[in-house]
């Protein structure tokens, strides 16, 4: 990834353009430090890197978007266990059978 002070990334912006579209990520910072304060990546990277919208079969006449989130398999059963206590146990409750 290439750094390029705020001057110099202005001075040569047709060529911090060609690096991002090459595929490279070019940072451009600010300051005395240096502080990074922009992230250039390619549009298709971040197209990539958005969910997918996606429609409801049977709802879409409703117009009803859906993001559906990246996860990995054991990251949806662990939720899905979650999901399964609360319903089970609402409000930090037992089986709700009072003894």
């Amino acid at each position: 990834m290439q750094a390029f002070a705020i001057a110099e990334a202005r001075a040569q912006f047709s060529s911090v353009l060609e690096r991002v579209q090459a595929g490279e990520e070019v940072t451009i910072t600010k300051g005395r430090k240096n502080e990074p304060i922009v992230v250039m990546i390619p549009y298709k990277t971040w197209m990539a890197s958005k969910p997918k919208r996606r429609r409801l079969g049977m709802l879409s006449h409703w117009n009803l978007d859906v993001s559906v989130p990246k996860m990995s398999y054991e990251d949806l059963l662990r939720s899905s266990e979650e999901d399964v206590k609360e319903l089970s146990h609402p409000e930090g409750g037992t089986s709700g059978i009072s003894a």
